[in-house]
């Protein structure tokens, strides 16, 4: 069969004709079907009771499960975690910037953020020798380092104080939750990569136990409603409709949802 001539015509019963709301707890295992993947760009997920066919963007999918991964990683009994640098590097900043780090900002920079480094004023230079665990390997560049360092004295300054300051638990900053934004997403699987079907199942699994399942660590959306499958009077165009899917290998330009009168190829 000629892929490139096949076309799907969706009759009104299996449009989107009402709001849906999702909820990761319909998402058991005796409700959830994985399809597999489509244009090696979205998992196709039908769930059973609600009748409805999904799609999952799923680079967006491994971006929340490696988010979530990374940052329960980079704590520890609720303490950012840190590594050590060996030997301890120096960086020249900004002459007001080091100005700006007192013994009293040191101590939160160590406590809260299991940063360690003292400041040597005669040459604008500070020496680091440990660093929290989700800065990854970029701590080394000057531009990131400063902004670190920005970002958290600015979060020093608005963060209430706590009642025992000894006994604070670290908490990030914007710049080191967007660090860890970063290398979610670098690390994700990309659009056109091919997985296979138990990838899409193990996938799928992974986000229900995610916090925030429906959506990337940028906030975007990341699963869409696609078709709702009939009752019984249509059971004979679905199982077509499914089955000449599965055939052609899921190769359906589809992603989002159908508008009437429109073609899908």
């Amino acid at each position: 069969m000629d892929k490139k001539s096949v076309k799907y015509r969706i009759g009104n019963q299996f449009r989107i004709k009402r709001s849906t709301c999702l909820d990761k707890n319909i998402f058991r295992p005796d409700n959830v079907r994985i399809i597999g993947q489509a244009n090696n760009q979205v998992i196709l997920c039908l769930l059973i009771e609600q009748r409805l066919l999904l799609t999952f963007d799923q680079h967006a999918v491994h971006e929340r499960i490696r988010y979530e991964q990374l940052l329960n990683a980079s704590f520890h009994q609720g303490f950012l975690s840190g590594q050590i640098i060996k030997p301890p590097f120096e960086i020249q900043m900004p002459q007001q910037l080091c100005q700006q780090i007192t013994d009293e900002i040191l101590d939160k920079f160590h406590r809260q953020l299991n940063t360690r480094m003292t400041v040597r004023l005669t040459d604008s230079t500070i020496i680091v020798s440990n660093v929290p665990t989700c800065f990854g390997h970029n701590f080394h560049h000057p531009g990131l380092f400063q902004d670190f360092l920005i970002d958290a004295i600015r979060y020093f300054d608005s963060e209430q104080q706590p009642s025992n300051p000894q006994s604070s638990p670290g908490r990030m900053t914007p710049f080191l939750v967007e660090q860890v934004r970063t290398r979610s997403c670098r690390g994700a699987i990309r659009f056109n990569e091919q997985i296979s079907r138990y990838e899409c199942e193990e996938m799928i699994q992974a986000l229900t136990a995610c916090r925030s399942s429906f959506r990337c660590a940028h906030g975007r959306v990341l699963v869409k409603p696609l078709l709702y499958i009939g009752q019984a009077q249509e059971t004979e165009q679905r199982n077509r409709l499914m089955n000449e899917a599965w055939q052609r290998n899921f190769q359906l330009a589809v992603v989002t949802v159908v508008e009437p009168k429109k073609t899908i190829k």
